[in-house]
């Protein structure tokens, strides 16, 4: 019987239109043991200044503007693992963007 998962790390992705691209916020949350350990959050900037989804997460274009549009490392702090962790996703864009980035 497989080991029951003691730590994993959740990503959440915010949207600002349909695009595979379009980014524009990202979340993460750490959990040990059933408990937030740690927390990231960070704006993106979309590569087209059209935000259709502000009435889902209230993000305008005047929010991400001037926000990081590529070079996020999450490969550190957060998301560096001691050892391997299983990733979970809800979002097919998040598969691209990180393979993109």
């Amino acid at each position: 019987m497989p080991e029951p998962v003691r730590e994993i790390v959740a990503l959440d992705f915010e949207t600002a239109d349909p695009g595979r691209d379009s980014a524009c916020a990202l979340g993460l949350v750490r959990i040990a043991g059933g408990e937030v350990t740690d927390r990231f959050e960070t704006l993106i900037r979309p590569p087209r200044p059209q935000i259709f989804y502000t009435h889902i997460h209230g993000l305008t274009w005047a929010d991400v503007a001037d926000a990081l549009a590529d070079g996020i490392d999450i490969t550190k702090g957060l998301l560096a693992p001691k050892r391997p962790k299983p990733a979970r996703a809800h979002l097919t864009n998040v598969e691209s963007f990180l393979t993109d980035v």
